[in-house]
C-alpha cells in the first residue's frame, strides 16, 4: 500500500517537473498527488482496522475441545446384585455332535421289510403281559389290521400269540396308520407257555409275514 502511495507521489511529482512554465498546471498537479495520497493512506488505515477487528473477534471466541469425550461402556458382568447389563447375549448351546438332539425325531430302525410293511421290533409290554409289536404301514391297510391278521408264532413252541386286548374306554391295544410314515404298533395277550425274550417268532401283519424275528 505505501509503495502505491510513493508511485503516486512520484507521477504527480513527475508531472509537476513537465508543467513548470504554467503556474496553474503546477498547482493541480500538487493538489492532485496530495489527495491521491490521503486516498492511499486511508485505504492502508482501513485494512488496518479490519484485521485488528477480525484478530480481536478470534481471540475472543474459545478455544475448542482437543479431547474427546469418552465414553465407558457397562460391564456385562458385575458384582454388584442390583446393576444391570446394558445390553443381553444369548451364546447359542454348544451342538453336542456325540449324540442326538432331543427335539429331532430320528426315523425309527426297520430289521425287516415286506411289501408296503416295515417291521420295526417285537418286544413286550404291561411287565410281559403283552406282546408289542411295531410296525409302519400305509394307511389303506388301517381296515385290514384287526384280530386274526396280525399274530406272533414262536417257532420253538409253534405257539400263536393272536389275541388282541381290549381296554374299557381305550378300545382294542392297536394304533392303525392314519399317515404315510406313521409309526403303528399292536398289542397281543402274552399267555402260557409263555413268550420269552430272545426268542425267534414270525410275525403276520395283514399280508406281510417276517421269519426268524428275535423278540427284545
Amino acid at each position: 500500500m505505501f509503495g502505491f502511495a510513493a508511485l503516486l507521489v512520484g507521477c504527480a511529482r513527475q508531472d509537476v517537473s513537465e508543467s513548470t512554465q504554467d503556474p496553474l498546471a503546477l498547482a493541480a498537479a500538487e493538489a492532485t498527488a496530495i489527495v491521491q495520497q490521503a486516498q492511499a493512506t486511508a485505504l492502508i488505515m482501513e485494512a488496518r482496522a479490519q484485521a485488528t477487528a477480525l484478530l480481536q473477534q478470534a481471540q475472543s471466541q474459545p478455544a475448542l475441545s482437543t479431547v474427546s469425550e469418552t465414553v465407558t461402556p457397562t460391564p456385562m458382568f458385575t458384582t454388584d446384585p442390583n446393576a444391570m447389563p446394558t445390553q443381553a447375549v444369548i451364546s447359542p448351546a454348544p451342538l453336542d455332535l456325540s449324540g442326538t438332539p432331543t427335539n429331532v425325531v430320528m426315523p425309527a430302525p426297520v430289521i425287516a421289510s415286506q411289501g408296503d410293511v416295515d417291521l420295526i421290533n417285537v418286544t413286550f409290554a404291561a411287565d410281559s403281559g403283552f406282546i408289542m409289536i411295531n410296525f409302519i404301514a400305509p394307511p389303506r391297510l388301517s381296515s385290514e389290521l384287526y384280530q386274526g391278521r396280525i399274530s406272533v408264532t414262536d417257532e420253538a413252541t409253534g405257539e400263536v400269540y393272536d389275541e388282541i386286548p381290549v381296554i374299557p374306554v381305550i378300545g382294542p391295544l392297536i394304533a392303525r396308520p392314519v399317515q404315510e410314515g406313521q409309526r403303528s404298533y399292536v398289542m397281543l395277550v402274552n399267555r402260557p407257555p409263555w413268550l420269552l425274550p430272545g426268542a425267534l417268532v414270525t410275525v403276520i401283519i395283514a399280508d406281510a409275514r417276517f421269519e426268524h424275528i428275535p423278540v427284545e
